[in-house]
């Protein structure tokens, strides 16, 4: 079962005009925020580049994000999520072998949040090139089954 807390976790004010140096050498400017999703992701488009940012960042559990910051912060895990590890694992894997379908990974990197929902809780950030084209899952549940059939024989396709 999928619950929703109606919560905006990623404020603009917070988060728009924030600068981020990676590691890699690179430094990139969030200036708007696409789509804000729980437990997902957000992206971030930098216009010139056409670059997304995908941030995982740690939130209080479930019916807890009103008690004090100091009780929020016993829940920290400074941990990467696997998710996102996973995420950016792929990414450079597919980076690396010049992959055409996919995002090619400019940089990643992983913060302990010194503010915010958990203090002491993970923060990863993952810069990657935005391609064009839709996005299948703002579609998938809206499409024929015979669609979604197709639609995995072609990615199976082109995945083998």
């Amino acid at each position: 079962m999928r619950l929703r807390s109606y919560i905006t976790w990623f404020d603009d004010n917070d988060y728009i005009g924030l600068g981020l140096a990676f590691p890699g050498g690179s430094t990139w400017k969030i200036e708007r925020k696409i789509k804000e999703a729980e437990n997902l992701h957000t992206r971030g488009e930098y216009e010139i580049w056409k670059l997304i940012i995908k941030i995982h960042m740690q939130i209080p559990f479930f019916k807890t994000a009103t008690e004090e910051p100091s009780e929020r912060a016993k829940q920290a895990n400074p941990e990467i999520p696997h998710l996102a590890s996973n995420k950016a694992k792929a990414l450079t894997i597919l980076t690396e072998s010049k992959c055409s379908s996919s995002p090619y990974l400019i940089d990643s990197m992983h913060r302990q949040q010194t503010d915010g929902w958990v203090h002491g809780g993970y923060i990863h950030y993952i810069a990657m090139e935005m391609l064009p084209g839709v996005t299948v899952c703002d579609h998938y549940d809206d499409m024929e089954r015979q669609e979604r059939g197709e639609l995995r024989k072609a990615f199976k396709k082109a995945w083998m």
